[in-house]
């Protein structure tokens, strides 16, 4: 029920990406553990699931920044020595 109550709020105050952010795992943790107790295992196990996706969406997610920024940031200049012109007079 707070949960349900976290997202409502989430989503009323700017779209469902905050309202992800707001229930958080630690959230989705207390919610697995309250219905494993009541026996409930089917629906702790879809937390469980969900909270496995979360945390390979961010990884995913700062992969493909890296990944953004290596594309974007040109490749580090080679130093090399200058040489002087010959003088042939």
């Amino acid at each position: 029920m707070l949960a349900a109550a976290l997202v409502a709020a989430g989503v009323a105050c700017g779209g469902m990406e905050s309202a992800l952010a707001i229930d958080g795992d630690a959230q989705i943790r207390a919610e697995r553990q309250r219905l494993e107790q009541e026996g409930r295992h089917t629906e702790s196990e879809v937390l469980e699931a969900e909270r496995r996706r979360r945390a390979f969406e961010r990884k995913r997610q700062r992969f493909n920044l890296q990944r953004r920024k290596e594309a974007t940031t040109p490749p580090a200049r080679l130093e090399v020595p200058v040489m002087k012109p010959r003088q042939y007079f």
